[in-house]
């Protein structure tokens, strides 16, 4: 599936989903690494209970699936600006990266293990969600 500004791949076993966004890259990873927003952007994530708001490498919590399932989740690969990824239970779930394409624009990709591609269409409006977040109101400001 592609469209002009988004591309589904398989890589390294994982299934990757990418969306250019309108929006510089420090907005995008501000929203993403901000817990307090995960319920609003991940259509998976009805609550988030985590003594940080702004996730680092080792951040753990619980998450609140739309199924009312509470999961432990801990963050497990962090790079500042760029990436991060996590574990819900006892899985390695989804990766999130952003990259910069210029002053006001950057690549969104969220990845998954080869096993869920299921999940592809979940990151999809997740993906979709976070850039509305910037149309509706100004940059979420730390």
């Amino acid at each position: 599936m592609n469209h002009p500004q988004l591309t589904i791949r398989f890589t390294h076993r994982q299934w990757i989903i990418c969306h250019q966004m309108p929006l510089p890259a420090d907005v995008v990873w501000r929203t993403i690494i901000d817990t307090s927003q995960w319920p609003v952007w991940g259509p998976s994530v009805a609550e988030i209970d985590c003594p940080d708001r702004y996730i680092t490498a080792g951040s753990r919590g619980r998450v609140k699936t739309v199924l009312g399932l509470w999961l432990p989740f801990f963050i497990c690969d962090y790079q500042q600006s760029r990436s991060w990824s996590w574990r819900v239970g006892h899985l390695r779930a989804t990766g999130h990266t952003v990259e910069p394409r210029g002053d006001e624009r950057c690549l969104l990709c969220f990845s998954m293990p080869w096993w869920a591609p299921f999940y592809l269409p979940v990151c999809h409006l997740a993906i979709k969600a976070v850039g509305r977040q910037h149309t509706k109101k100004q940059y979420i400001k730390p």
